[in-house]
């Protein structure tokens, strides 16, 4: 395995994301802006993804998962729709995204084993659930 920099690593995750959500069926654009990584868009949906890479920790007598950091700004304060509206979490060893609304977002360190990236519908699942809430959300709002 190459040893990357961290952001060497969020790039890989950024341009894997995009193949990802490609891959869905949306088109995308890489628009790295504080708290935005790239923007997914589909007809007239337009959806501001921030996207977390992560590797497998490998250290001796360490938990073996995948740690991301989801805190926003110096104070690493929890994000709200206002700076994003879905998290990319991506799991760089499996190749792998798993996609959480903004509002699902409960801790500043999302933590996951690293078998949570190995069921096959992940990305699918993740992503379809994501969108539902943004959906939701989006026709509750008030203009």
């Amino acid at each position: 395995m190459i040893l990357h920099s961290s952001t060497k690593s969020g790039r890989i995750a950024e341009f894997f994301a995009c193949g990802v959500i490609e891959e869905l069926g949306w088109q995308t654009s890489l628009c790295q802006q504080d708290g935005v990584d790239l923007i997914a868009f589909n007809q007239n949906e337009f959806i501001r993804v921030q996207v977390k890479g992560s590797r497998i920790r490998k250290e001796p007598n360490k938990n073996t998962g995948l740690q991301f950091m989801c805190g926003i700004g110096g104070n690493k304060r929890m994000p709200n729709s206002q700076d994003f509206d879905i998290a990319c979490m991506v799991s760089i060893d499996h190749r792998k995204c798993w996609f959480i609304h903004v509002c699902d977002v409960q801790r500043k360190t999302i933590r996951r084993p690293k078998s949570f990236f190995e069921n096959a519908d992940l990305e699918f699942e993740s992503w379809e659930r994501s969108l539902d809430i943004f959906r939701e959300n989006r026709s509750n709002e008030k203009y």
